[in-house]
């Protein structure tokens, strides 16, 4: 496969140097990869090159060189990340959040605060789901918060 080179005028060159260096500033680190991506291929690195260069994959480079090439500089840009969507409805978080609000004595617990087993199986035991015990901390720290 023969590799790919973008080729920057002089003018875009500079902008990228520009928002290279902002974002280095702002501790924009995917945005500085990317940019870094886009003007290491300028220079002449092959895509393998840039991702031993940089240590991430390789698919990871081709994607932001064919999105810079769609897209040009809004390529770049972190879109936002929506992740999974929960297991819960809302109506099932507003009374998991009357729940943890109780205590865990409340809810036949011996133990005076929430923990990750018990937690976790009170959202079994009211709710039918069983959530991986890092989502839980993940629920029980967003819940004790709000």
């Amino acid at each position: 496969m023969k590799p790919r080179f973008i080729k920057l005028t002089p003018d875009l060159y500079q902008s990228l140097q520009n928002l290279l260096k902002r974002a280095d500033e702002d501790k924009r680190f995917r945005l500085v990869r990317r940019v870094r991506t886009i003007l290491l291929s300028h220079e002449g690195f092959t895509s393998c090159q840039i991702a031993f260069q940089l240590s991430y994959p390789l698919s990871r480079v081709s994607e932001w060189i064919r999105r810079y090439e769609a897209e040009g500089v809004e390529g770049l840009i972190e879109r936002g990340r929506t992740g999974r969507p929960s297991f819960l409805t809302d109506k099932q978080k507003n009374k998991l959040k009357t729940i943890l609000s109780k205590g865990p004595q409340e809810n036949g617990y011996l133990c005076p605060a929430w923990n990750l087993d018990n937690f976790s199986q009170t959202i079994e035991d009211k709710f039918q789901l069983a959530y991986h015990p890092r989502h839980v901390r993940k629920l029980l720290l967003k819940h004790a918060l709000s």
